[in-house]
């Protein structure tokens, strides 16, 4: 995490290894951003405590293949603008 420029956390719970390094990246300030889908109306209770702290959602159109490249292209614009 310390090395990181930015942290992609999906579906994070409340406890566990996607949790830890979530709390990491928040405590290091590094950019946090949490991956979701149109269809998860509320989120997992993670993923309400990140939102709560800083973290950035970045909302997929379904649960499909993730393309890796739309993904980082996102988060680079967003880390750019600042939002």
């Amino acid at each position: 995490i310390a090395l990181s420029q930015a942290v992609v956390a999906v579906e994070p719970g409340m406890s566990g290894g996607t949790f830890e390094a979530a709390k990491a990246a928040l405590k290091l300030r590094s950019p946090l951003y949490l991956l979701t889908w149109e269809s998860d109306d509320q989120g997992t209770d993670g993923h309400r405590y990140f939102l709560r702290r800083g973290a950035v959602e970045i909302r997929m159109s379904d649960k499909g293949l993730i393309d890796a490249d739309r993904l980082i292209e996102v988060i680079r614009q967003r880390h750019a603008s600042g939002d």
